[in-house]
């Protein structure tokens, strides 16, 4: 594992900050094979988080690739999504990322929860446990008599329909 660093302004500027008047806000976390290729750019940390470069010229033909795309050679335009599995933004390790279509993104994480089981809550007014889940155009909502029965039924449905999330 190797660390990049990011560069940004001491004060929140707007536009374009003279590479003289940048230091280093942070560090990334690499692969040793990456760590070449990726440290010939100046990276710098994203208002949400990310490390990102620009490439293409100058404005308004200049992009922002972000790191953990490069790393795992998507292109700009390419629609999928990265995940980053153990949700820091700064560990664009490969071990740690995944493409995922728009639909899996962020299925991994895990709402709160009102009872034991993911997915699963009581509704008072009819006296029930409710299953509930959803994957693009697919849904579970169904009612149980116990938090048990609703939860395994949750659990089974992501299982089959969300082999990426993360229970």
């Amino acid at each position: 594992m190797m660390l990049i660093s990011l560069w940004g302004s001491r004060e929140k500027k707007r536009g374009y900050v003279q590479p003289e008047d940048q230091i280093v806000v942070g560090t990334v976390m690499v692969d040793d094979e990456d760590f070449a290729e990726l440290s010939q750019y100046r990276w710098h940390l994203t208002d949400t988080g990310y490390a990102a470069r620009w490439y293409g010229g100058r404005p308004p033909r200049r992009k922002r690739m972000r790191l953990h795309r490069q790393v795992l050679g998507l292109d700009p335009e390419d629609k999928r999504q990265v995940d980053h599995l153990n949700r820091d933004k700064r560990d664009n390790r490969k071990v740690n990322l995944r493409i995922v279509e728009k639909d899996g993104h962020n299925k991994q994480n895990v709402p709160k929860r009102v009872g034991k089981y993911r997915g699963v809550y009581f509704d008072k007014s009819r006296g029930k446990w409710v299953a509930q889940a959803k994957c693009g155009d697919k849904r579970l909502h169904r009612r149980f008599n116990s938090e048990d029965e609703a939860g395994a039924a949750a659990l089974a449905w992501r299982r089959e329909h969300m082999p990426f999330a993360i229970d």
